[in-house]
């Protein structure tokens, strides 16, 4: 073994005792794919979790030296959870007709962020939104009454905010003048529609309208 290669082993083993949990065959795997890759020799100090110089990830399936998902529960698309999320929210999207889908804006982010958005859509009064996959099941409205964003159910009664959700939201956000705005809007502007013209009006929904009817929501 080369005095470099003995000065590692042995800089690996003392560093132990100063990160508690280092895992000392991750160091001397690390060193060792250091020098196939004919970088400057060098020693240094690896904490699991922080990047490691030069930028040059170990490939895990030949050394198995960082942590992640065990072959299998992963695919080329992501995670499982994000493909299932992805899943669910299509088939949230595929529930409504052909020509409202472009206007419909899906809740990627935190739902804290995706509220807070939510207020930043709905600055203008009047304005409102109609949000699909609650908890509770059921759409419910998000309105600017005055400046202030209220929450209501179909029926005009006030619910809760949805601070917490079972699956994907989205959301159909339109102004007050009864047009569709926001994200949605902008990504329409911008040519991001498909083949079918989308509905980009919706005078027609408000509290109490049957949802069937305008926007072939299947419930």
């Amino acid at each position: 073994m080369a005095d470099m290669e003995v000065m590692v082993e042995y800089a690996s083993q003392d560093a132990v005792e100063v990160v508690p949990g280092l895992d000392v065959r991750k160091v001397w795997l690390l060193y060792k794919h250091h020098r196939a890759l004919d970088r400057p020799n060098g020693v240094h100090a690896y904490i699991p979790g922080e990047p490691y110089p030069g930028s040059h990830a170990v490939d895990p399936a030949a050394e198995r030296v960082t942590d992640g998902p065990e072959t299998g529960t992963e695919d080329r698309a992501g995670t499982p959870s994000d493909v299932s999320a992805r899943a669910d929210a299509d088939a949230l999207v595929a529930a409504f007709a052909e020509e409202v889908r472009p206007a419909l804006r899906v809740w990627t982010g935190p739902l804290d962020d995706e509220l807070d958005r939510l207020t930043r859509v709905l600055e203008a009064p009047g304005s409102r939104s109609l949000v699909f996959g609650t908890s509770t099941g059921n759409p419910v409205w998000a309105v600017n009454m005055g400046g202030e964003l209220r929450w209501m159910t179909a029926a005009m009664q006030p619910a809760e905010t949805p601070l917490a959700a079972d699956g994907p939201l989205l959301s159909i956000d339109i102004d007050s003048h009864g047009r569709l705005t926001g994200p949605a809007a902008q990504r329409l502007r911008e040519g991001g529609g498909g083949p079918t013209p989308a509905k980009t009006g919706f005078c027609d929904l408000t509290p109490g309208a049957d949802l069937s009817r305008v926007l072939g929501w299947r419930s």
